[in-house]
């Protein structure tokens, strides 16, 4: 039935709890886990008196790679204590925000059959 669950994450309580639940239907039906980390990467900004240069950005968008990456190593620990088998990616969106739609867009290059999350807006 389901083969490949596709997980995003952004680090947070909600995000992990939400891990945990994949994790355990996966363990259930046999099936992967894929954590996914949306990174909406940095431009260069100008205007009166600012300038935000290359060089800044480039660093900016490095370690936000890394912090995602993190994140999604944290759910592959939580995977393979389970048993299950686990892929990760970090991908870019759109500027703009992290939404749905750019946390989705990677399914379609993963093959993903099902996607879960846990909506997060403070009202937990």
């Amino acid at each position: 039935m389901f083969k490949r669950i596709l997980i995003p994450t952004d680090g947070s309580t909600a995000a992990n709890k939400t891990a945990k639940a994949g994790i355990a239907l996966a363990s259930r039906l046999a099936a992967k886990v894929v954590a996914c980390y949306a990174v909406e990467e940095l431009r260069p900004i100008f205007g009166p008196r600012l300038m935000v240069g290359q060089k800044m950005i480039d660093e900016v968008n490095q370690r936000t790679r890394e912090v995602g990456q993190k994140h999604v190593d944290a759910i592959g620990r939580m995977a393979k204590a389970a048993g299950v088998p686990f892929g990760s990616l970090v991908t870019k969106v759109l500027r703009g925000g992290i939404s749905a739609w750019g946390l989705l867009m990677p399914q379609s290059n993963l093959r993903s059959d099902m996607v879960v999350w846990r909506r997060s807006d403070g009202n937990q």
